[in-house]
């Protein structure tokens, strides 16, 4: 007599099943790994912007205070030293400021629509260079130093 063996082994419905649960755990990791890496990538460049918004800052500060003249218009600054002219250029539609020195150039990757002057900011009759980007804007107070000239005509008017 011939008998029939059985074998313990999955069906075939049950290995659609497994590989359809496989498959949506799998998406669903890659989905996560994909959302994850956007933030990132967000992040990092959200994190660039602010930093080249504070160097650029710092930047136009230190160059405007050793500057003797400054001359601007909506796109373009100017700013005339002992030993240099430096050059700060808005690029409204590459999103970006160039700082021109000499034979250098600095790009600072940020949203701008231009340079404009404040007069009298404060009570006393001090001047800020504002710099508008995107819907924020910031101030630079401008506290010219004074020359050794300009000193010494001071200590003998008062």
């Amino acid at each position: 007599m011939n008998k029939l063996r059985t074998y313990k082994a999955f069906t075939l419905v049950e290995l659609l099943v497994a590989m359809a649960v496989s498959v949506i755990v799998i998406a669903m990791a890659y989905m996560a790994f994909l959302f994850l890496t956007q933030r990132f990538i967000q992040q990092k460049n959200s994190t660039e912007k602010i930093t080249n918004i504070y160097r650029l800052k710092d930047l136009l500060l230190h160059d405007y205070q050793k500057a003797h003249f400054a001359e601007f218009d909506d796109w373009e600054l100017f700013l005339k030293t002992d030993q240099s002219i430096i050059t700060y250029t808005a690029h409204p539609q590459e999103q970006m400021i160039t700082r021109i020195l000499q034979d250098r150039t600095d790009t600072f990757g940020v949203v701008t629509q231009g340079f404009e002057t404040m007069d009298a900011i404060q009570a006393d009759d001090k001047k800020a260079l504002k710099l508008r980007m995107g819907s924020s804007e910031f101030y630079i107070p401008i506290e010219q130093k004074q020359t050794v000239m300009q000193k010494i005509r001071a200590l003998y008017e008062d």
